[in-house]
């Protein structure tokens, strides 16, 4: 009776790995659409906070304005290669391993684009309109640069600060690449240990065999 309903199926598909790699590429598209309309909407209200900035903060306004169309792209255009590389992820023994070491790799890829995006931006925004509050909204960058523009603070100067900014955004970029891709990579250096040790017991496990056999 139970081979009628859908439960049996359902739960082969997934012993099997079948039915990760197209749902999670399927839920990564969705995403990368809904951040792309989110981001749009966001970017339609920041132009009433750039055109109360006045003065030269206008322009640096309409530039970070220009840098977050960019990031908006970059980010959802990441989302939709990775879900692609996971829904062509071919059938093996172990199949969400590599589907998690190419999430891995795709998270430090959209934080990377979105701080160095929002650094290139926040650099040229603080430049034009002299505010340097900017470095405490970003996760991840907040500390360090303030850390570092507080050694500077007394000097009052926008164009040390938007350098700092920049340098803290990138620099944080980058590290965040590199730990996702380490952790993205140590997956797969389980996943090739996992292999040679099952090898290296089937050849062990042979000539025992072939004994027992005589």
């Amino acid at each position: 009776m139970t081979k009628y309903l859908f439960i049996p199926p359902t739960l082969r598909l997934i012993a099997e790995g079948r039915l990760f790699s197209p749902v999670l590429a399927i839920t990564i598209r969705v995403i990368a659409v809904l951040l792309a309309l989110s981001g749009i909407e966001g970017w339609f209200q920041a132009w009433r906070m750039v055109f109360e900035l006045g003065g030269a903060g206008i322009l640096g306004g309409i530039v970070f304005q220009a840098v977050f169309l960019i990031g908006i792209y970059m980010v959802t255009h990441v989302l939709w290669i990775r879900a692609s590389d996971i829904s062509e992820q071919p059938a093996s023994e172990f199949t969400v391993i590599p589907i998690v070491s190419i999430v891995l790799r795709m998270v430090g890829e959209v934080y990377a684009c979105l701080l160095s995006v929002l650094g290139v931006g926040g650099c040229i925004l603080i430049l034009f309109a002299g505010d340097n509050r900017l470095m405490d909204m970003l996760p991840g960058v907040g500390l360090l640069s303030g850390l570092i523009f507080g050694l500077v603070r007394g000097m009052d100067s926008s164009f040390l600060a938007a350098l700092l900014f920049l340098i803290s955004c990138l620099i944080t970029a980058v590290f965040a690449l590199v730990v996702f891709y380490l952790l993205a990579e140590t997956q797969v250096v389980l996943v090739d240990i996992a292999r040679n040790i099952r090898i290296m017991r089937r050849y062990y496990e042979q000539p025992s065999q072939s004994t027992q056999g005589d």
